[in-house]
């Protein structure tokens, strides 16, 4: 039952974002790395709004596209403590320093 902080790249970051909707009451902080979260993000309980989180985006990216990211990070904002950062000149391949 320790807390935990969920952290996802690609595919994973969309889950870090689930597992904060299915088990708020145990993630103390989220990050997607160029993670998608299609379709938007719903109504988040009380909890999981309490759930602060980072969204990561990549310039280039052609799988996670900026402007996709961007989009599930104003519905998150809208209810939830969340920031936005995006990484200049990347695609969505991990560079090697990452």
């Amino acid at each position: 039952n320790a807390p935990l902080v969920a952290t996802g790249y690609s595919l994973g970051g969309y889950a870090s974002n689930n597992l904060v909707r299915r088990m708020p009451d145990r993630v103390i902080g989220f990050v997607n790395m160029r993670g998608n979260v299609s379709g938007g993000t719903g109504n988040l309980s009380a909890a999981a709004r309490r759930v602060p989180g980072v969204f990561l985006a990549s310039s280039s990216d052609g799988a996670a596209k900026p402007v996709d990211v961007q989009r599930s990070f104003d519905g998150w904002r809208r209810q939830a403590p969340v920031a936005f950062g995006v990484e200049w000149v990347a695609g969505h391949t991990p560079s090697p320093q990452d």
